[in-house]
Formats: C-alpha cells, structure tokens, sequence
C-alpha cells in the first residue's frame, strides 16, 4: 500500500510541477504576442517619425530664409511632431543609442565602413536612421556607418 502511495505521490507531484510549466508557458506566450501584436503596429509609425524629421529638415535651419507662412507650417509640423514623439515614448518606444556607440549587432545594423581619423574601430561614426525598441525588443535596429 505504501509503494502504490508514494507511486500516486509522485504522479501528483509531476502533474502540478506540469500544471505550473504550463502556466509559466501560457503566460509567457500572452506577453509575447502582445509585444509581437504592438510591434506591428509600430512598426509602420517609424516610418512616419521619419518623415516628420525630414519635413524639418527640408525647412534648414531654424527661422532661416523662411517667410511668415513657411515658419508657422514649420512650427506646426514640429508640434505634431514632438505630440507624435511623447505618444510613442508613452507606448515604450525608445530610440537606440548609436552615434559613438560601440557597433552592437543586436541593435546596429552596419551599412558600411569607413575610416576616420580620431575614430576608434568598430564604433558608430554615423547614424543613417535611427533604429527603436520597445524595452529589450528590438522594432529596427540602427542603421550605421561604422569606423572601420
């Protein structure tokens, strides 16, 4: 009686050690398929965070050469830019250090080499678009030159 005891002991124990992985899997698997379901959604939102900063640029510098007109449009689109920004910082977004960083391939993505003097190897020299992440979660990566 003892033995077949201890036998139904065990099973029980193994069956909620299992029940608990299955838990522990479950929960996991939510997470990541909300983090992979806002990650979609995001992802397109980079490229207009793009757009907005190129919109500035194509304005040059600050107040420079601008009319009336073309100073308000500049300030307007920078509002909506900096409202667009605070909105993806409040969903976690988060731009990826990269400009005299160390060369990360886990968020870099090197579009080329060039040698510079002053510049150590294998560090950024220039970011050709700004990569983002959402915590640990890569949403794309940085694209950079790279001192080679």
């Amino acid at each position: 009686m003892r033995a077949e005891r201890n036998a139904f002991e065990e099973k029980w124990l193994r069956a909620v050690a299992e029940m608990e992985n299955v838990r522990r899997r479950s929960r996991k698997e939510v997470l990541d398929a909300r983090r992979f379901a806002q990650a979609d959604i995001l992802r397109p939102m980079l490229d207009v965070h793009d757009n907005f900063e190129r919109a500035l640029q194509s304005f040059g510098g600050e107040g420079e050469g601008e009319g009336e007109g073309e100073a308000g449009i500049r300030e307007g689109i920078d509002l909506i830019f900096q409202r667009f920004r605070s909105i993806l910082k409040e969903k976690g977004v988060e731009q990826i250090p990269a400009l005299d960083q160390e060369f990360d391939p886990r968020v870099h993505e090197a579009v080329g080499t060039l040698a510079r003097e002053g510049a150590e190897e294998g560090t950024v020299i220039e970011v050709v678009q700004p990569g983002f992440q959402m915590g640990d979660f890569v949403l794309r990566p940085a694209r950079v030159i790279v001192a080679g």
